[in-house]
């Protein structure tokens, strides 16, 4: 499922199994993963992970069009 931060928030908080000694998380990181096994019990694997994004080449700011 693709949603927003929020929604993401409220099924943690509510609906979801989280392992031992995790928090939700206030807010949500953009193009974050969270692994949940389905159907119930809705164990959490891996949460609020942006580990994705580090390989990216982030464009230098005078690459980016920013004067």
């Amino acid at each position: 499922m693709v949603t927003h931060g929020l929604v993401c928030r409220s099924l943690a908080a509510r609906h979801l199994l989280l392992p031992d000694g995790s928090i939700v998380p206030e807010r949500w990181e953009n193009t974050s993963l969270t692994i949940v096994d389905w159907p119930a019990p809705c164990r959490v694997h891996l949460l609020n992970c942006i580990a994705h994004l580090d390989d990216l080449e982030r464009p230098r700011l005078a690459d980016s069009g920013v004067a």
